[in-house]
């Protein structure tokens, strides 16, 4: 799945929501350390970007309602209105970044939304 591996250390909701709250993947490693007391043990550092970005759309993809609720709050709370269209927009390319088994695991799941990413993948063609 989806940063699996990036995950052995990182909690991926922690991940998920201290880039929400930092408002950029870059600052969630800081945040992370100075706000949640989390960082790489080995170091003594922030976990790096990357690492935060894929635990994060880890927890994205594999909790979508709980991911959604999250992100809503905070795009509000910056004083944008977003509709589900903008939702979709935020998470099908985190999606059809999946290899393929795992991406047909996903629609399979989440069969409602396959209509959006055909339309998607359609689009970047």
């Amino acid at each position: 799945m989806l940063g699996q591996r990036l995950t052995r250390h990182i909690i991926p909701e922690e991940a998920f929501i201290s880039w929400a709250r930092s408002g950029s993947i870059y600052k969630a490693s800081l945040y992370m350390k100075n706000e949640m007391g989390k960082y790489n043990k080995k170091t003594g550092e922030p976990y790096q970007p990357q690492s935060i970005w894929g635990s994060a759309n880890y927890y994205i993809i594999h909790n979508l309602n709980d991911a959604k609720v999250v992100w809503l709050d905070v795009m509000r709370s910056n004083g944008y209105h977003p509709t589900d269209k903008d939702w979709y927009k935020f998470v099908i390319p985190k999606i059809v970044k999946l290899r393929p088994a795992e991406f047909d695991e996903f629609m399979v799941k989440n069969s409602y939304m396959e209509p959006m990413v055909r339309e998607y993948l359609d689009g970047k063609k």
